[in-house]
Formats: C-alpha cells, sequence, structure tokens
C-alpha cells in the first residue's frame, strides 16, 4: 500500500467516526445532491450517483481553497479487497456509502428532528430490546 493510499484510508475513517460522533457539520447542496463541510485546508463533498444499471454508490471529492476538486475517493481507490480497519464495514465501498448516509442525516437535522418528536410523545425513555432470546 502507497504512503497516499493510506492518509486516504485515514482520512475516510476519521471522517466516518467523526461524523458518527457528531462533530462534523454537514451541509446539504442540492444542486449537486451531495454533502459538504469545510475541513482543514479544503473541503469534502460526498457524493452519491447511479451506474448504468442503476446501482448507486457513493465516492468523496476533495478540494482545495478554490474549490478545485484535487482528489476523487472511490472504493477501489483505496486498494481492491482492503478493508476498514476502524468501522466494521466489509470494505470501503460500504464505508462510503454509509458515510454518505450519515452525512446526509447530519445536514439535514434527521437526529434533532427525531429527538424532538420523542419528547414530544414523552418517549424518550422508553426500552427499546434489540436482544432477541434464542
Amino acid at each position: 500500500m502507497t504512503d497516499p493510499t493510506k492518509r486516504l484510508r485515514q482520512l475516510i475513517e476519521a471522517i466516518y467516526l467523526k461524523t458518527v460522533a457528531g462533530e462534523i457539520t454537514w451541509a446539504f447542496n442540492p444542486t449537486s445532491d451531495a454533502c459538504e463541510t469545510d475541513l482543514g485546508a479544503g473541503s469534502i463533498e460526498v457524493v452519491q450517483e447511479s451506474d448504468d444499471d442503476g446501482n448507486y454508490y457513493s465516492y468523496v471529492k476533495i478540494r482545495n481553497s478554490e474549490q478545485e476538486v484535487v482528489e476523487n475517493i472511490y472504493g477501489g481507490t483505496l486498494g481492491k479487497g482492503a478493508r476498514p480497519f476502524n468501522t466494521g464495514h466489509k470494505n470501503y465501498w460500504e464505508l462510503l456509502s454509509d458515510l454518505r448516509a450519515q452525512s446526509y442525516r447530519s445536514a439535514m437535522g434527521a437526529d434533532k428532528i427525531v429527538a424532538s418528536m420523542l419528547t414530544q410523545l414523552d418517549a424518550t425513555d422508553l426500552i427499546i430490546d434489540d436482544d432477541v432470546p434464542f
């Protein structure tokens, strides 16, 4: 694995983990149908597109301060068969898809909306048991 590939893997995994933790503020751009955030000396854009067969995939664009794309990151960019070490995903394609979903939830404020609905329903303390006994 080349050093740039390793650094891109680190970047994508760190962005995902910080997004899930609510530590990155995302904005939705309806023109490009992408989620965006400023980060360091540039910005990140998480894009979802479909191929000719209608299958959706996600990828990340890294932009510089002039908004020029300096890197496109697809699952295959990060190494064929490579597996994320820190996130529990099977591969980077899956991680990028999940990053798109999480960044979209963040940009649209989904968690805040659900929390306010639960508060209105006085249901914030409902116990939900995901463990199904067998």
